[in-house]
């Protein structure tokens, strides 16, 4: 039971915002992130590599701080994380790193909780709102692609970032209204504990399904987070403006929003487990 619905499904679509778009935006623009800093472009190629990163290392460390400060807490924590590494990128070369590590911290927790959070609040509508935001996430990827360099021609690659991070603003301060009216702090602690016993009950390690999910996954994320980072680069390198580049990556991003529209409600409904 939620008192106000709509303020949930408000921050999941502002989640699905920003889960991407707020490290997959920088490379359409990496030239002029490289001519602010005086860096070489194949020296930032990292910058979508250092999210990646912090997905592997931080996300199994989720468990522990739910169980401890419980999930919507730590989901909190997780925006912020994303805040101030996004907001932190544009004072200097290395901060641009760091706020980049901070971002993909915040991101590999929000990864890991969103699909929790469902389970809690809509345990009847989980494919429903997990397309709702894979979608949301799929077409804001690529709509700030798109809008990358018309920004930053306009203003600065500087004003793009503050853009996305007033957004995680949003996202911060509409989650935490949805806190202080939708959360019931004994459900909260119930989903928690029955999260917790169902993956003590679950070896991942000697489950023949989940390494042929690792490796799916680890491909299809290979291709997709490889084409991101240096499809816009290679394209203007052959004569492609940055805003044609921005477009080519984004339609790339836009094919994939049938898939994820979907996929979740078709598995929701498939008999087959």
């Amino acid at each position: 039971y939620m008192k106000k619905r709509w303020l949930f499904i408000l921050s999941i679509v502002l989640l699905g915002v920003v889960m991407r778009s707020t490290f997959t935006t920088i490379p359409v623009v990496i030239d002029n992130v490289a001519n602010t800093f005086g860096l070489p472009v194949s020296q930032l190629g990292i910058l979508t590599t250092l999210p990646l990163l912090t997905f592997a290392v931080v996300s199994p460390t989720t468990t522990f701080f739910t169980k401890r400060f419980g999930i919507e807490k730590t989901l909190l924590a997780a925006l912020l994380f994303v805040l101030v590494g996004s907001i932190a990128r544009i004072v200097s070369a290395p901060m641009l790193f760091i706020g980049t590590i901070l971002v993909g911290i915040g991101i590999a927790f929000i990864n890991v909780l969103l699909p929790a959070t469902l389970v809690k609040f809509t345990p009847n509508k989980i494919g429903v709102y997990t397309s709702l935001y894979s979608t949301t996430m799929t077409l804001m990827t690529a709509v700030f692609q798109i809008i990358a360099v018309p920004i930053t021609k306009t203003f600065s690659w500087q004003m793009l970032v503050v853009f996305i991070t007033v957004i995680v603003l949003l996202v911060v301060v509409t989650w935490i209204a949805h806190m202080l009216v939708n959360t019931d702090p004994e459900l909260d602690k119930a989903v928690t504990q029955t999260t917790h016993m169902t993956t003590r009950k679950i070896n991942p390690w000697r489950n023949k399904y989940a390494w042929s999910l690792l490796v799916m996954a680890g491909i299809q994320s290979a291709v997709f987070y490889t084409s991101i980072a240096w499809v816009p680069t290679i394209a203007q390198r052959t004569g492609v403006t940055a805003t044609q580049s921005g477009w080519v990556i984004g339609v790339l991003s836009l094919i994939g929003i049938p898939v994820s529209m979907w996929v979740p409600s078709f598995l929701e409904r498939s008999s087959y487990k």
